[in-house]
């Protein structure tokens, strides 16, 4: 009996020692754990899984429209080669391209390349042998085939007169795609003041409604220095 007894606390300090070595030993692990978090900015998870943490170097995703709120300070805007000016957002980013004709401005917005997202251009008719047929002709005519004049359309689909605030006379205008549907977005075209043989264009595929109506609307034809003002 005397012997059993001493067999059983002998079992049960073992147990115990096994016991505290365990405890020491997690211990150990969730200190190492916690100052390789504090080292390498990682969370280790069982079964070998890291977890590093939200990547730093990933741009914030932005909405798939460019927008503003009524706190955006807007500024003027004017060509480099022909005297046109309009109204855009300051955080909105604009691209020009070298060696370019038609005094484009072009949108930057969430990595997507600024050649897809031509702004604003100036069409000069004289400029090519097919279009010299139109300086002589009503503007509409121009805006109604301008869409022979480029790939991807097969067809006008709509065409509403307007001035802007600046009185410039303009034509709102939607083509068809090859499979017949309309364009998702408006181009607008506006004639210039005694140059028949120019027209601006405007597109919007990236802007937000209003933002886009209000540069149209702002914009205006003049003698002024070109460059860009605030």
């Amino acid at each position: 009996m005397e012997h059993e007894e001493q067999e059983m606390k002998s079992f049960l300090r073992v147990g115990a020692i096994v016991a505290i070595c365990v405890v020491i030993l997690l211990s150990v692990v969730f200190v190492w754990n916690a100052w390789t978090v504090q080292r390498n900015g990682k969370v280790v998870f069982h079964a070998g899984v890291t977890y590093t943490g939200p990547d730093q170097k990933q741009q914030k995703q932005l909405p798939e429209k460019f927008a503003v709120d009524d706190t955006t300070k807007w500024i003027r805007i004017t060509g480099k080669l022909y005297p046109y000016s309009f109204e855009a957002p300051e955080t909105l980013t604009l691209v020009r391209f070298d060696n370019d004709p038609y005094d484009i401005y072009a949108v930057s917005y969430n990595n997507q390349p600024p050649s897809s997202h031509v702004l604003i251009g100036v069409d000069d008719l004289s400029a090519k042998k097919e279009l010299k047929q139109y300086i002589k002709q009503p503007k509409t005519v121009y805006v109604q085939e301008w869409w022979k004049h480029i790939g991807g359309l097969s067809g006008m689909s709509s065409i509403t007169p307007f001035t802007n605030s600046n009185g410039l006379k303009g034509y709102r205008a939607k083509f068809l795609l090859k499979n017949g549907t309309p364009t998702p977005y408006d181009d607008v075209f506006f004639e210039v003041p005694k140059r028949n043989d120019l027209i601006i264009h405007l597109s919007n595929n990236i802007l937000e409604s209003t933002v886009f109506e209000r540069i149209v609307d702002s914009l205006s034809w003049s003698s002024t220095a070109s460059g860009i003002t605030k």
